[in-house]
């Protein structure tokens, strides 16, 4: 039995026992977040959706750090007190 085997059926039977654990959510230390936490380790099993949470994620870090950069960009220089134009244009906005 390979190492990925193993660790397929070790994130299964850790994903059962969080979705079990969800079910009593009522109970004090167990909750309602373990169900789709769950699911979610579940649905990595499947190569199909693996492949698509991959992706997603490469995604959404790629779009962080374009975020990131935009925001360091447009930050103020150190020791510069007061709010920029686009503070207070973001700010008129809400």
């Amino acid at each position: 039995m390979s190492f990925s085997d193993v660790f397929f059926v070790v994130r299964l039977c850790f994903a059962i026992l969080l979705m079990t654990g969800g079910v009593f959510w009522f109970l004090p230390v167990v909750g309602l977040w373990m169900f789709p936490l769950g699911l979610l380790l579940i649905i990595t099993c499947i190569p199909f959706f693996d492949r698509r949470i991959r992706v997603w994620t490469r995604t959404l870090g790629k779009v962080m750090q374009e975020a990131e950069q935009i925001e360091a960009d447009t930050a103020l220089p150190e020791g510069h007190q007061g709010m920029s134009e686009q503070s207070t244009e973001r700010m008129s906005q809400s």
